[in-house]
């Protein structure tokens, strides 16, 4: 059985681990990304890793999720921001093959959470798709007729850059719009989203205030995605799903109470958040290899 190498690149970590075409990982670890050296700096840390795991491990190719917007094609970064500076321009794919002599793939890092739910999660059965992933910012893919949608230059599906209540979606229906809710309606404090919650759990009054704003911009968002796609299923990530059952069961309330009943569809908590980068990137890799032969 064939095994691949897979990466997933942050702002904070690289996870990596050695998987096979069944999704089983042989081992998985994390390393620093240290991303103030560079992207140059990350990359070389990759090869490198896979120089010395290649003398221990059949390895068949090598599947990166990242940061960034990637031009999948050519596993080069054609935007990114200053979480990774000197990222744009890198050629990943390219200098990996060189200096490996392994088959790379590279993809965006919410696009590949998408393909791991089309691979083997609750987007399976699905032939069109939207995800939302929803933490510190707001990212999203499109999956349109069995295939990845890019855009015309690989940034289609920032959400966060949308507006909402004239400001961008990223602002006030991540993690951080509801800190600054908080702060706001509750009072300036070291906030996390476990913390409003909980406060909001406990009927605090002002914490109804800054979730329900919370939900009432998180479902417009996706009110309009619903209405412009038309999907089967909006598949939601990130670290604002670990309230589980009633953070969708809250959500949904605000998305049927304000768009048109013919319009409803299926909206769920992806099925994978631990590994679901480089199981995605696994996939990719082998729908770009697939599509070469």
């Amino acid at each position: 059985m064939k095994q691949y190498l897979a990466f997933d690149i942050g702002g904070t970590d690289i996870k990596y681990g050695l998987i096979d075409e069944t999704c089983h990982f042989i081992f998985t670890e994390v390393t620093p990304t240290h991303a103030y050296n560079g992207g140059l700096s990350i990359i070389k840390k990759i090869i490198t890793l896979t120089n010395q795991l290649k003398e221990k491990y059949k390895i068949d190719g090598i599947a990166i999720s990242t940061a960034g917007i990637i031009d999948p094609f050519k596993g080069e970064v054609i935007y990114a921001t200053n979480a990774i500076p000197n990222y744009i321009g890198v050629k990943i794919k390219e200098l990996i093959e060189q200096e490996t002599g392994i088959l790379a793939e590279v993809d965006n890092d919410v696009n590949c959470f998408a393909m791991c739910e089309k691979f083997i999660g609750n987007a399976s059965e699905c032939h069109n798709f939207i995800t939302l992933t929803i933490g510190t910012g707001v990212g999203g893919a499109i999956y349109l007729n069995d295939q990845m949608y890019y855009g015309n230059d690989f940034s289609a599906g920032e959400w966060g850059r949308m507006l909402v209540f004239d400001q961008t979606f990223e602002e006030v229906a991540s993690i951080t719009g509801l800190i600054n809710l908080a702060n706001k309606h509750i009072g300036p404090s070291n906030w996390n989203g476990k913390k409003i919650f909980d406060l909001y759990d406990q009927n605090d009054v002002n914490a109804k205030i800054a979730v329900d704003t919370f939900y009432k911009h998180l479902s417009t968002g996706i009110i309009n995605l619903i209405y412009i796609f038309n999907p089967e299923k909006v598949i939601l990530g990130g670290g604002v799903t670990a309230r589980g059952d009633k953070f969708i069961n809250e959500l949904l309330q605000n998305v049927k109470a304000r768009i048109e009943p013919k319009f409803i569809t299926t909206i769920e908590i992806a099925k994978f958040s631990n590994g679901s980068g480089m199981i995605g990137a696994l996939y990719h890799f082998l729908d770009m290899q697939k599509n070469k032969r």
